[in-house]
């Protein structure tokens, strides 16, 4: 059943029915959290991931700038208190399978890393007068969260997964081939089909780690999360992959807000 989707307030900012009525039953303080990609090479609509990553606003946390004041006064107007954070993703591709892309776009892990602070550095000074910035390295670091190693064995277990449970092999085939081209457009190059299973293992991983840890950290918050139109959405809430928050599968999710814009 196809979902259907609604504004929220004058904002341009989408959410399912389920969401907005899980936002209705909000009362007082509410975290609004971003996460947007690294600035990566792009043509000013979409990405090409051509060239070195740059250090200033990349394409996609454009837009969460563009959209996500209007958002927050439109909780303020129905008494919302709400507290913004924008998260730049430094950490997700920094496995050793995405190797060859990493220092493609950056000279080291360390400059990748940089660039990816600097871009930080340079939204901070748009949201200053609304909220903070910050990257993955600072918000799962700061906690002592060891976010990377965590997410290399979340994708470990998603390929397991796959190889023993029938049904969501066919869930995950469905998805690798949802996300072939971007792959393939990520690393330049044709990608064999144990490649395209191995980027599709590490492509929901990202969803999967960053969605239940969110869950946990906002565990006894009010959270409301913004992102992009991507098919790996429908991954954020796969907290059974996650080694010791196998539980947070049964708690309730937070609303995801989709930020208008096509960038692959």
């Amino acid at each position: 059943m196809e979902k259907i989707y609604s504004h929220f307030g004058d904002s341009k900012i989408l959410f399912t029915k389920k969401d907005l009525t899980k936002i209705g039953r909000m009362k007082g303080e509410v975290n609004v959290v971003s996460t947007v990609c690294p600035d990566y090479s792009n043509n000013g609509a979409s990405y090409t991931f051509n060239g070195k990553l740059g250090r200033g606003v990349g394409l996609v946390a454009k837009r969460h700038l563009e959209f996500a004041p209007i958002f927050l006064d439109e909780l303020k107007k129905v008494d919302f208190d709400p507290h913004y954070l924008i998260l730049t993703a430094d950490l997700p591709e920094l496995v050793d399978c995405q190797k060859g892309f990493y220092l493609k776009v950056a000279d080291s892990k360390e400059d990748y890393l940089s660039r990816c602070r600097s871009s930080s550095e340079e939204i901070s000074k748009n949201v200053s007068s609304f909220g903070k910035s910050k990257t993955f390295s600072a918000f799962y670091g700061g906690q002592g969260i060891d976010y990377l190693n965590i997410q290399e064995n979340v994708a470990k277990n998603i390929e397991m997964r796959a190889q023993k449970d029938r049904d969501f092999r066919g869930r995950f085939n469905y998805f690798m081939r949802e996300r072939k081209d971007l792959a393939e457009k990520f690393r330049g190059r044709s990608l064999s089909d144990s490649e395209l299973e191995a980027a599709a293992a590490h492509g929901m991983s990202l969803y999967v780690t960053h969605g239940t840890l969110l869950k946990r950290f906002f565990e006894k918050e009010n959270l409301i999360v913004l992102n992009h139109a991507t098919a790996n959405l429908k991954n954020f809430f796969m907290c059974e992959f996650v080694g010791g928050y196998e539980y947070l599968k049964d708690s309730m999710n937070f609303p995801i807000g989709i930020i208008p814009g096509d960038f692959y």
